[in-house]
């Protein structure tokens, strides 16, 4: 008779984002339900960085990349925000970086970031996921 241990319910390792703290809103959007305050506030931060570039100049960019790594081990939702904030800049990067075809594509793409800054705060301050469009993401 051979015995097998049981299978444990809760894994060793750590999984990006728990299942069990994503819900499908009645509107059919992706809320996070355990998000704290401090969470919330991460993420609208994260998102509306460029408001921060006339404050303090070129190190604006920086705001996500440390809040997202401060934060990212501890909070799914932060990590999320800020894996497609980061995304985001490495999108306006390769933009700058290709000429003519980066330069021509930037300009369009530059209203819609500008419009998805605001949709991704508002998405953030209610616990929701948000996705930005038009973005390659490098960092899944």
């Amino acid at each position: 008779m051979s015995h097998s241990a049981p299978a444990s319910s809760t894994s060793t390792s750590t999984t990006r984002l728990p299942l069990e703290r994503w819900r499908r809103a009645p509107n059919g959007r992706v809320r996070d339900g355990q998000a704290s305050d401090a969470e919330r506030v991460a993420g609208v931060a994260m998102h509306l960085w460029p408001l921060a570039v006339p404050l303090i100049g070129p190190f604006a960019p920086f705001i996500p990349l440390f809040l997202w790594i401060a934060m990212r081990r501890s909070s799914a939702f932060v990590d999320d925000h800020g894996r497609e904030c980061i995304n985001t800049q490495i999108m306006i990067l390769i933009l700058l970086v290709v000429p003519c075809i980066g330069w021509i594509a930037l300009i369009p793409w530059m209203l819609v970031w500008i419009v998805s800054l605001v949709r991704g705060a508002v998405a953030a301050a209610g616990c929701e996921i948000f996705r930005y469009p038009m973005v390659l993401r490098v960092l899944r």
